[in-house]
């Protein structure tokens, strides 16, 4: 420390001791001495006592209570402020905000301090996110605090206990079937939602294409009730762009199938529903428990709701209309059993809502394709190309209509086609390139295209097109099994995604207590990420309990140390099997030593087909 911190740390002390009437006497060659009354003194050691048996003052303590006054305080915060509260000096809080950003570990979001104060800079869903992943740091890195210990350290105690009484007693079928990391995350993002909408943030609406809002907005009528009752308790202000993020939450914490199931009294009902559908759209649905479950649960609340005259709103209401209009006519003429039978009056939104259900079990029996259509000249000219491809393309398909700037920003991991007057960068999906008058050659070009990415794409992995034939796994092939293959993975953190991974083997008994200890104290010596863009944690052989390799792929790239990652391969090797160790990593480099060969892999979007190419034992 140098002589000038000293000095600045002693002008801090003194404004701070004159609280007490006591002054600092600065005594030459001698040091520093307490001047004042004897028990204005001992009132000061003792209130100084006091705090540091709380350990306020101590780095990690700063650096929460930092973040907990600029996310959630009532005021601009400054470096000035913060330097007379902890006592430090004004380089020590840089020092902080560049560790807390760095745990934060975003190039979207930055504590930064301004002659305004100290704020995060980003939209609210990134801030969010950094929120998120700050949460997971400090329940990962203070062992001695249990999550809900961690929770209460960052945020408002009483919105912690709404959200937990919410999730564990009135809504418990929507976490008792679901994995603690599941439920840990979903926790952490209502606490963090609600807190901020407190300060009045709000989200904003994102660019998405409809095939996949219609699966988000399949939790719509959960969580409607879940924002009731939280604006009830909590007074809260929930706007369009808010319901819809809890909705995409809800979807991404696996929660669909976990719905209130008790009212067995309309289950005839819904059975002839669904025999109606089954029987117009001839597709058999009513082997569909998934399907019947969603329906059992909402349809007696939208007859309450009807018979007492409460209009709910669905936002995807006009694209639903628009988009899959036969289907709406279809769901709304199969709903007349309905309204006979409970004397009720149907409304657009309330069959819109239904719809999803049946969009989402047709898309799954009979393997829709997602296409989108994007034109130079602009929508009318893409609604041309559109009413053209409609005609020939499979009813049972998806087709959409999009602008350019919607497709960069939107996610694009479910589209399977793109038809376009345009060439450009589509991420590495198939394109065809068309006239907006669409002629012969552009649709043979289509139907080519069609064929051999949608209609042959299936056997394409078995036959090793995307992988060598000579890659083979006898090694790996061992110790991959299908539970812990898995695509499509939303985290938002390094962090988050360890400890799902570590929940899962340590639900399976795969794996003994210290185990998590173990990754996360090896991540702290260094990166474990490589140049292709794949992370290899591991663990001490001793805590594993049965040998397992858990391969994941990440839905985005997320930041592992010093490079972002997007596919994670967990080995855990028991001790008697480490004599395979060798002979598994040098399988795994034929896959992850070169990074063409990960966007390979990072291709393969079904966690079976992923699952068979790390089974390949070779003659």
């Amino acid at each position: 420390m140098s002589t000038k911190t000293i000095y600045q740390d002693i002008e801090l002390l003194e404004d701070y001791v004159v609280n007490y009437q006591v002054t600092i006497e600065r005594l030459p060659s001698l040091g520093i001495k307490l001047i004042g009354d004897r028990k204005n003194v001992e009132h000061l050691i003792s209130s100084v006592e006091n705090y540091l048996e709380k350990d306020i003052y101590s780095p990690e303590k700063r650096r929460v209570e930092i973040i907990k006054e600029v996310l959630f305080g009532d005021k601009p915060v400054s470096l000035t402020h913060l330097s007379q509260s902890f006592m430090v000096s004004k380089t020590s809080l840089y020092n902080d905000l560049r560790i807390i950003n760095k745990i934060i570990g975003s190039g979207e979001v930055k504590l930064q301090s301004s002659a305004e104060g100290i704020s995060f800079t980003g939209n609210e869903q990134a801030i969010q996110r950094a929120i998120k992943q700050l949460v997971f740091y400090y329940a990962n890195d203070m062992e001695s605090k249990t999550f809900f210990q961690v929770l209460n350290m960052l945020f408002d105690s009483k919105v912690i206990s709404v959200i937990h009484d919410l999730l564990f007693n009135d809504y418990s079928e929507l976490t008792e079937k679901v994995s603690d990391y599941y439920v840990r995350s979903l926790i952490s993002t209502l606490v963090i939602q609600c807190n901020r909408l407190l300060k009045g943030h709000h989200l904003t609406v994102e660019e998405e294409f409809l095939f996949n809002s219609i699966r988000y907005m399949e939790t719509y009528i959960v969580a409607n009730g879940l924002i009731e009752e939280l604006k009830a308790k909590l007074n809260l202000p929930f706007y369009d762009a808010d319901k819809e993020y809890l909705c995409r939450q809800l979807f991404a914490h696996r929660v669909t199938n976990n719905l209130k199931t008790s009212n067995e009294e309309y289950a005839m009902s819904v059975h002839k529903l669904i025999e109606r559908m089954s029987e117009i759209e001839k597709i058999d649905l009513t082997q569909n428990d998934r399907l019947y479950q969603s329906l059992l649960y909402h349809v007696p609340a939208m007859v309450l709701r009807l018979k007492k005259g409460i209009k709910i709103q669905n936002p995807l209401l006009e694209n639903i209309k628009s988009q899959y209009s036969e289907l709406f006519s279809i769901v709304w003429y199969a709903m007349s059993i309905l309204e006979e039978e409970f004397d009720v009056t149907l409304t657009d939104d309330e069959v819109s809502l239904i719809l999803i259900h049946f969009q989402i079990a047709i898309e799954d029996q009979s393997k829709a394709n997602n296409i989108i259509i994007i034109c130079q000249y602009g929508i009318s000219s893409a609604q041309l190309i559109y009413n053209k491809v409609r005609r020939f393309l499979p009813a049972k398909d998806n087709v959409e209509i999009s602008t350019l700037d919607k497709f960069h920003l939107a996610e694009i991991g479910e589209v399977d086609l793109i038809i376009s007057s345009l060439s450009f960068d589509a991420g590495g999906i198939p394109l065809v390139r068309v006239s907006p008058l669409v002629s012969k050659t552009d649709y043979m070009n289509i139907m080519e295209a069609y064929t051999k990415y949608l209609i042959e794409e299936p056997s394409r992995f078995i036959q090793n097109e995307l992988i060598p034939k000579a890659v083979k796994v006898p090694t790996i092939s061992k110790f991959v099994q299908s539970s812990l293959v898995k695509t499509g993975v939303q985290v938002e953190s390094k962090e988050e995604c360890l400890d799902l991974m570590i929940s899962e083997l340590e639900a399976n008994s795969l794996v003994t207590e210290e185990f998590r200890a173990s990754i996360f104290s090896r991540e702290k010596m260094g990166n474990t990420n490589l140049e292709s863009g794949v992370a290899l944690p591991h663990a001490n052989p001793s805590m594993v309990i049965e040998s397992n390799i858990f391969i994941v792929a990440l839905k985005n790239a997320i930041n592992w140390g010093d490079r972002k990652v997007k596919l994670v391969i967990m080995v855990s090797l028991a001790e008697e099997d480490v004599s395979e160790i060798r002979g598994v990593y040098e399988e795994l480099y034929q896959f992850i030593g070169q990074k063409e060969m990960v966007d390979r892999l990072l291709q393969v979007h079904d966690s079976e087909k992923l699952l068979r190419i790390f089974q390949q034992k070779g003659e």
